[in-house]
């Protein structure tokens, strides 16, 4: 069973340009990302960056010398489809899917995921409850292909996974739910404009040890409550899927 990440990235975002890019200590955010990202490197079996071909040089030059990473280049809009083609090529059995919009992803609850995931033998899996930015999705490579044969809809080809979730009678679904601390729905880790990224900077600035990004989520919601560090991006608007 061969089990692969593919972490969706390119340099186009019409609400902050070239967000991925954009430097925090001394490192591209998108540099940030995948050093996290990195720590389930044990678990899988292919760490890919699926990108298009704008963004493919950018993501070339800083990843060249990094033998643990894979560079997919597929459509910029048709986002399905850069996913299905890079499975045509990588074939992993399951796929878990993150983006580079995401600094914080929780690496804990990412590995409680996989392993129900595969334990549970479901189709797709999600987390509920975390804060935005902060989840992954996993699911089958063969029900990635049944979703870009069966979708339809223009924002179905846009984000990867909606055919699956509205379609649950389809689909062996799961969906945990995380509490206590971690069930903090209303807190915005994700980056779509600079309110975001700011606030990201500032995550870093006093949580970064300055070698690997690897800042538990439970200091960064502690910190954001202790310092009201959530008022920085409560005005930004998350975008919906149409």
């Amino acid at each position: 069973m061969k089990i692969g990440l593919f972490l969706q990235a390119r340099i186009g975002s019409y609400r902050l340009p070239q967000k991925i890019l954009r430097k925090i200590h001394g490192k591209p955010l998108v540099y940030h990302i995948v050093q996290r990202l990195k720590k389930i490197k044990p678990l899988i079996n292919g760490f890919v960056i699926v990108t298009c071909e704008k963004s493919y040089p950018y993501l070339l030059e800083l990843f060249k010398d990094d033998l643990d990473i894979h560079l997919f280049v597929g459509s910029e809009e048709n986002v399905l489809e850069r996913f299905y083609c890079a499975n045509k090529v990588f074939q992993f059995d399951h796929v878990i899917r993150a983006t580079a919009d995401n600094p914080f992803t929780s690496i804990g609850h990412l590995v409680w995921l996989l392993k129900k995931h595969l334990g549970g033998m479901y189709d797709y899996s999600n987390i509920q409850g975390l804060p935005i930015g902060c989840g992954v999705e996993i699911f089958r490579g063969s029900v990635l292909d049944y979703t870009y044969h069966h979708s339809s809809e223009k924002y179905q080809f846009e984000h990867v996974t909606p055919y699956i979730y509205q379609n649950p009678d389809q689909f062996n679904i799961q969906s945990l739910q995380v509490g206590s601390v971690y069930n903090r729905p209303d807190l915005r880790l994700t980056i779509d404009e600079i309110n975001d990224f700011n606030l990201v900077s500032r995550i870093f600035q006093d949580l970064y040890n300055g070698q690997v990004n690897d800042i538990p989520l439970r200091k960064i919601i502690e910190l954001c409550d202790e310092k009201k560090l959530y008022m920085m991006n409560q005005m930004v608007v998350q975008k919906t899927l149409v």
